[in-house]
């Protein structure tokens, strides 16, 4: 019997960095959902219910905290952890809600060992 393998959504609106993100993540072997800005970020996580969110802050129609907002105010992530995506060293990340940050520039394989971390507590 095989376990479901994690569905973890990248919200981006760097194309380069949404893609280079996903791609790490798939040769890992997690199934990967893509959205590049707030409102396709709300859609997927009401149709797909991800794992894990990696959610970058500055997105294009709604911001990070205002997806994380909305979608926790629906229920929607009561089973998934949420990372911001982020450069800023603002307390205002923690104090939305998210369960961490991810910083950018991404080290490679600290993204890695934290998305794993993460999926083997959920």
């Amino acid at each position: 019997m095989s376990a479901e393998r994690p569905r973890i959504l990248v919200v981006e609106d760097n194309d380069i960095n949404r893609r280079l993100f996903s791609s790490l993540l798939r040769e890992k072997g997690y199934i990967v959902l893509e959205a590049a800005d707030g409102e396709e970020a709300i859609e997927v996580v009401q149709r797909e219910s991800p794992s894990l969110v990696l959610l970058d802050i500055t997105l294009p129609k709604v911001s990070g905290l205002d997806v994380l907002k909305i979608c926790r105010g629906r229920g929607l992530l009561d089973n998934a952890k949420v990372y911001a995506l982020t450069a800023s060293d603002s307390d205002d990340i923690f104090d939305a809600g998210f369960d961490g940050i991810i910083r950018k520039p991404v080290k490679v394989l600290d993204f890695l060992k934290t998305v794993e971390r993460n999926l083997t507590a959920i």
